[in-house]
Order: C-alpha cells, then structure tokens, then sequence
C-alpha cells in the first residue's frame, strides 16, 4: 500500500533526522556569527540533507550551493542570480566584478548576517577554496562547506583557510534509535504506519 518506494536516493530535507550533536554545532556556528565551518561524511552520509535541512530552517539570509563555482569569477552569477542589480546598477554598468563583489552583497543584505552552504566542496579547485575565504573575510558570513573526508587533505595545502575553520563536524553513522526513526518517517511519508514490514531482527541487522 506504499505510493512508493521509501529508501530511494532522494534528498528529502523534511525527512532529515539523527545527528543532534552535529546539528546543534552547525546551527550554534551560525548563530555565534562563526566564519567557516567545515561538514565531512562518506557518502551517503547525510551531508546534503544537513544542508539542505539547514537551508529549509534558517530565517537568516543565506544561499544553498549544490556544486562549487568552477572558476572564482562563478561567484559573481552565484550572488547576482538571486541578489539581481537594480535597474540603475545595471544602466550603469555597477554590475560587481570578482573584487567589488564583498561591499556589493553588504548593500544588498544591508550588512546583516549572511549564510553561505556550498555542498561537494572537495570538488573545487585552490582559486575556489581561497576566494570562499577571502569572501568570509570580507562579508559578515557564515560558510558552511561539506565534502568527502579527503577536502581535509586539500585544505593542509592552504594554510589560511585551514586555520579559519572554527567549526569541524563528522558525520559518522545513525545511532540505531535514529536508523530506527528515519526508516519510520520514510515510510510514513510514502503512506504506511510505523517500521512495518521491517522486524525487530531485521532493524538489528540493519
């Protein structure tokens, strides 16, 4: 009687649960006005679904990043896509380059606190990574980054965003109680009642 298959590969923010300890230190790193912190898991994780958690949940300004800029000048399109130049901005040619971009998003976000989530982030290259710290440096952010366990050792080769990270959290494993809980709510969600089919010697194995 399940509309559908509850455990497909899908990113389903409402579905997230477990990690209380690591949800807590994102949500304090933000609220503390933290500049970076750093979210690392195998994949599968749940690091996306953090993210996007995160996103679904904040009240602050703050932009979602699914993949990191290629190259640094994407940052510019990644902020002027959803803080547009006005009208006079664009008629005379204020649009913001890579180094005016900082003092352009304070305007836009008159200086508040801003939340910046960049998923994959061991995927970007050197440029990417500094000007992500050059950005925090410049702007009254937080940085949230997530990645695979190997951007730890990308980041031994850049010291100074290295030596930013004020917030380091791992994503490990679901407790068996969380395991337990997440398969409830995906199936709930799909239109069936608690575990069931799943026995208690299934759950264990799991």
């Amino acid at each position: 009687g399940l509309r559908e298959n509850p455990f497909v590969l899908r990113i389903a923010p409402h579905l997230f649960t477990g990690y209380h300890d690591q949800v807590r230190a994102a949500l304090k790193h933000i609220s503390d006005h933290h500049k970076i912190a750093l979210v690392t898991g195998a994949t599968g994780a749940g690091k996306t679904s953090m993210l996007k958690w995160l996103e679904s949940e904040l009240k602050t300004s703050r932009i979602y990043v699914s993949k990191p800029p290629v190259t640094p000048t994407e940052f510019i399109s990644l902020f002027t896509d959803i803080y547009r130049p006005s009208f006079f901005e664009r008629l005379f040619r204020r649009t913001p380059t890579l180094y005016t971009l900082p003092e352009y998003m304070k305007r836009k976000t008159k200086d508040s606190h801003f939340v910046l989530l960049v998923d994959e982030v061991h995927e970007a290259s050197k440029d990417v990574l500094e000007w992500l710290r050059v950005l925090t440096d410049q702007m009254t952010m937080s940085l949230i980054i997530a990645g695979l366990p190997k951007i730890e050792d990308q980041l031994r080769e850049l010291e100074t965003l290295n030596q930013r990270i004020t917030t380091r959290i791992v994503l490990n494993a679901l407790s068996k109680d969380e395991m337990r809980e997440m398969i409830r709510m995906r199936i709930e969600d799909v239109g069936g009642r608690g575990v069931e089919p799943f026995s208690k010697e299934a759950l264990d194995r799991i």
